[in-house]
């Protein structure tokens, strides 16, 4: 949410620019697209014992040493900009954005159609939206 926000509030958008409809399926059903073009359910992250206390050792850290330091790199860049904007303006904008996402998922979310929509389904080719994309014509219909 925050990085969103930010992006919004740097290129100058309305809070109603940046929402959409979050997928309720997110992470749980992925279609995997071969001779059966069904819905699967993504197996559960799965880490074997040994692995587990790789994620917490030195040798993580050492390993992946530059991706940790651009993603810190990258967190810093957006603290300094939002002290930039101001910490109030961008507090408020978030709480507007998380408020108005809260509405989204209450009137638009029950009639979105995804591609998959449960496991075992066939999934649906929504390529067809037109211009206003899937669904979006709830959206644009909200009054804030």
């Amino acid at each position: 949410d925050e990085s969103l926000v930010l992006m919004q509030l740097l290129l100058g958008l309305d809070t109603e620019d940046i929402l959409y409809n979050p997928s309720p399926n997110a992470g749980t059903i992925s279609l995997w697209k071969d001779d059966s073009d069904v819905c699967e359910r993504v197996k559960e992250e799965y880490i074997p014992k040994g692995a587990k206390g790789y994620f917490e050792s030195e040798d993580f850290y050492d390993d992946n040493d530059v991706d940790i330091e651009l993603y810190r790199e990258i967190e810093n860049t957006m603290e300094a900009t939002i002290d930039r904007i101001g910490r109030d303006t961008f507090t408020t904008a978030l709480r507007k954005y998380r408020k108005q996402m809260e509405v989204v998922e209450r009137k638009c979310l029950p009639s979105v159609e995804y591609k998959c929509s449960g496991p075992g389904k066939p999934w649906k080719d929504l390529n067809s939206c037109g211009k206003d994309g899937c669904d979006a014509k709830c959206i644009s219909s909200l009054q804030f």
